[in-house]
């Protein structure tokens, strides 16, 4: 092989190693490059879509490599062949310049995975090209997509493993319920803080399922758990127990920090979400009176012995607001306003004695030193002064 020979083989080959280390891919051939007039100038034809490129460079591949098995290692290089690849490397070189400039970023790397050919497909069937600048994005979209797209079902499946993690926290509630039964009752018992020490475990479990439900709802707010889930028995049960067994709590927590001087009264302005939320839950299972909010509406059968919890979540909230306008009553001079307040403490008098008489609350209302019980004394005492002054006013 002569000098001259062995230079033309030399500039070939490093001709190719410049062309695969800066565009980062395979020459084409000239017959993918076209010259076309733009203002006297010649110029290449504009670079194929991405989706075509690995099929040219494939073909460019194969047929460099039929060039190399034409000119033997130990033979002589024809001239001619030699002229030609040398001139298509040439020509090339412009064409993948341009393509780099003109893809840039939006020239994705190999896909790593089928997943990735799967978004691919799914782009250009949407009619998203690898050059579109919504490309980008829309990749990224899908991808995240993977990632948190765990189907409602599965969701709800989890979620109900859960709450059989979490229901130790209610019977723990429970528990604390039946020891204060027989005396003051739970409520007054957390609202007072008697016995510290079960207070603080009592607080901490409320805490703790409060958290739950509010992370259920949220899942429901985000299209995470199925579209019927709140009209699901067994959910539908379980927000209602939960209700029944720690609203009253909550209402303690809420006076025993007087919120309800500085926010206003709990029911209208204190209650939580997830608590109207159950509510609504159970009006739609149709076993809610509308306009008391009463749980017991729909019970045919009279009840043999009280209720395990006081089927009006917002009963003791009603309670301190009772106590309060009693409190106000006694010392009222405007016969006007004492004559609303009266009217309200009677209807009041009637709900709760409806419930009451039907066993529709926890036997705890009635313990001899509940903020029921003592209401019930402070109010029979006003009515007993207010007929008083009645029977002076006629005389």
């Amino acid at each position: 092989m002569t000098s001259a020979q062995n230079a033309v083989k030399i500039a070939i080959v490093a001709v190719e190693a410049i062309a695969a280390l800066v565009l980062g891919a395979l020459p084409l051939g000239e017959d993918d490059v076209a010259d076309e007039r733009h203002d006297g100038l010649h110029l290449p034809r504009l670079p194929p879509p991405p989706d075509q490129l690995a099929v040219v460079h494939l073909a460019e591949a194969q047929r460099v490599a039929e060039r190399r098995q034409a000119a033997p290692e130990t033979g002589a290089v024809p001239p001619e062949a030699a002229h030609s690849c040398y001139g298509d490397l040439v020509l090339s070189m412009p064409h993948h310049l341009l393509l780099k400039r003109r893809l840039g970023a939006t020239v994705t790397a190999p896909a790593a995975s089928n997943y990735d050919v799967g978004i691919s497909i799914a782009l250009e069937a949407s009619g998203i090209t690898g050059e579109a600048t919504e490309a980008a994005p829309a990749r990224q979209w899908l991808k995240t997509s993977k990632r948190v797209g765990r189907s409602p079902s599965l969701n709800c499946a989890s979620l109900a493993t859960r709450l059989g993690r979490i229901t130790p926290c209610r019977a723990q509630i429970e528990w604390y319920k039946a020891l204060f039964d027989a005396n003051t009752g739970y409520y007054d018992a957390f609202k007072q803080r008697l016995s510290p020490k079960k207070f603080s475990k009592a607080n901490m479990y409320r805490i703790k399922l409060a958290q739950f439900w509010d992370g259920v709802l949220s899942m429901l707010d985000t299209s995470q758990l199925p579209y019927d889930f709140h009209r699901r028995a067994k959910w539908v049960n379980a927000a209602h127990f939960y209700q029944l067994l720690v609203e009253p709590l909550d209402i303690a927590h809420y006076h025993r920090n007087n919120l309800h001087r500085t926010r206003g009264s709990y029911i209208t302005h204190g209650r939580e979400r997830r608590y109207e939320l159950f509510d609504k839950w159970w009006k739609q299972k149709g076993c809610t009176d509308p306009s008391t909010g009463d749980t017991s509406a729909t019970t045919t059968a009279r009840r043999s012995k009280f209720a395990g919890l006081t089927q009006d979540p917002c009963f003791w909230a009603r309670v301190e607001e009772a106590r309060e306008q009693t409190e106000s009553a006694k010392s009222e001079r405007d016969m006007t306003l004492l004559a609303r307040m009266l009217e309200d403490l009677h209807k009041f008098e009637r709900h709760s004695s409806e419930l009451v008489e039907s066993k529709e609350v926890s036997i705890d209302v009635v313990a001899p030193q509940s903020s029921y019980s003592l209401w019930v004394k402070e109010w029979n005492e006003l009515k007993l002064r207010e007929e008083v002054r009645t029977i002076l006013f006629q005389f």
